[in-house]
């Protein structure tokens, strides 16, 4: 039976926390020190929120209620607009530092995509400011791009030059992506996840990784790398490590790691996956009905982030939204020791998601957390780990 605590008391409890701690408990606190109440109960009492109940113990600013949000993130989109004097793009929306809902949650909460909401709150401005364009205008603008640069941008890039010229522009005229109409137009891109390579380049990119590692890089290994292709491309071309490794002779069979870690395999769905413990967390979501969304860019959840990094996985459960990272590399035990750049990376990453306020959002599982003996299901083991370490009960 749980402990009975009056609201009072709860309330002179969460003070005494705070005065401890020198700011607001969040969960992880509660669990770690055995704190009573819990967290969940003061959620349960103050209206489905632990933070209306820090506002009532006057430990912080009322809270904005759902509706005084959504009103304020419209408000910005209106401001946004007359300030630019057009419909802004998804990416200029997203740039702005959000006092209300950033755009992915506003589309959640008012259950429309951000094109209809600026159709309804911005009549006053034209949707699709491309409309203008013509295919000899994207022509003469890649041109444009190479002689003024010497070489071709990303499409990010590129896009922040000619007024977010959109996906749908490229596939009405050239029935191509940018990345294909570029190499059409004899050009070679430059960049992580737009580069263009002949096989050649493909196979000296990776071998020159090879041997920086001293070791066959992991999809991982190549993603982190922003001078040559994605993973994507290099399956696109070989489909495997393994067979990349025949074409450099590299024996593969003796750098081969039993993780798994650097192996194309596909979940449930067909979604690919860059090594077998991702297929089995993709899996483990599918079955238990979870939605989830991979390779999510930082810079789409955080206002300020400047990075080319991605979340593993970005679930929501309960409507709730949490962002997964699986550290696969990490600690792992071989005869080979894992780079201090990748564990750099790891800390590095954890410490600035702390510091963007997503650290409560946050799922980091480790190798050791989802091992399996030969007589543990991989769903107990995750059911396990989600339970105890986050304190989140997946039930079918």
């Amino acid at each position: 039976m749980g402990i009975k605590i009056s609201i009072e008391q709860g309330l002179n409890n969460l003070v005494k926390y705070f005065n401890e701690l020198g700011r607001i408990p969040n969960r992880r606190d509660f669990k770690n020190n055995k704190w009573q109440p819990n967290y969940d109960w003061y959620a349960k009492y103050f209206d489905g929120k632990f933070i209306n109940a820090c506002y009532q113990a006057n430990l912080c600013e009322k809270p904005l209620t759902e509706i005084e949000r959504i009103e304020i993130s419209i408000n910005e989109l209106i401001k946004l607009a007359n300030k630019l004097n057009k419909c802004p793009t998804v990416e200029e929306y997203e740039k702005i530092k959000h006092k209300g809902y950033q755009r992915r949650n506003l589309e959640d909460k008012l259950n429309i995509k951000y094109n209809i909401i600026c159709n309804i709150y911005l009549p006053n401005y034209t949707l699709n400011h491309n409309l203008d364009k013509t295919k000899d205008d994207i022509i003469k603008s890649i041109n444009n791009m190479y002689e003024e640069y010497g070489y071709i941008l990303p499409y990010e890039e590129y896009s922040k030059l000619n007024n977010s010229c959109s996906y749908n522009l490229f596939k009405k005229f050239f029935d191509k992506t940018y990345g294909e109409i570029v190499e059409s137009l004899g050009y070679k891109m430059f960049g992580m996840t737009t580069i263009i390579r002949t096989e050649e380049e493909l196979l000296n990119d990776f071998y020159n990784l090879f041997i920086k590692l001293k070791r066959i890089p992991y999809f991982l290994d190549i993603d982190g790398e922003d001078n040559i292709a994605s993973s994507k491309t290099y399956v696109k071309y070989f489909k495997k490590i393994e067979n990349i490794c025949n074409l450099l002779n590299i024996d593969y069979k003796l750098y081969y790691r039993k993780s798994g870690a650097g192996k194309i395999c596909y979940d449930k769905n067909g979604g690919l996956c860059k090594s077998l413990p991702e297929k089995d967390i993709s899996n483990f979501f599918i079955d238990k009905n979870i939605y989830f969304e991979k390779e999510n860019r930082y810079k789409d959840e955080i206002d300020n982030d400047i990075t080319r990094r991605r979340f593993d996985f970005k679930i929501k459960y309960n409507n709730k939204w949490y962002y997964i990272e699986y550290f696969g590399m990490y600690n792992y035990k071989s005869n080979e020791k894992i780079s201090d750049k990748y564990l750099h990376k790891t800390r590095r990453k954890i410490k600035d998601l702390y510091k963007y306020g997503l650290i409560n959002q946050c799922i980091f599982i480790f190798p050791r957390d989802i091992k399996c003996n030969k007589n543990e299901r991989f769903q107990d083991k995750m059911e396990s780990f989600l339970l105890e370490k986050y304190n989140i009960s997946i039930n079918d």
